[in-house]
């Protein structure tokens, strides 16, 4: 029978090792904010494909990047706002 550890025993672990428990929600978040970066970055390639001129592309490139930042922002806070909520809340912790 496997045993729970808390949330204490989880973080002091950590302290010692530089390892904590994920879970699989938790990883598909972080995941999926990669794949939504890597999506982005093709994009700004294609979009400056056809422009040998380098102000156009980084003028593209910044629009782009400028654009993303605030969404990346928002996105954080929900991501830690979930792990605050679902995550540090559980009596028996199972990972962030």
């Amino acid at each position: 029978m496997e045993v729970q550890k808390t949330r204490l025993q989880a973080f002091e672990e950590a302290q010692k090792t530089g390892q904590i428990a994920i879970t699989e929600e938790t990883a598909k978040l972080f995941a999926n904010i990669l794949k939504m970066e890597g999506l982005l970055n093709d994009t700004i390639t294609l979009l400056a494909a056809p422009y040998d001129d380098t102000v156009v592309e980084s003028d593209i490139t910044k629009r782009l990047l400028d654009a993303w930042q605030p969404f990346c922002d928002v996105y954080a806070k929900e991501v830690s706002d979930y792990i605050t909520s679902n995550s540090l809340s559980l009596l028996d912790f199972k990972g962030l």
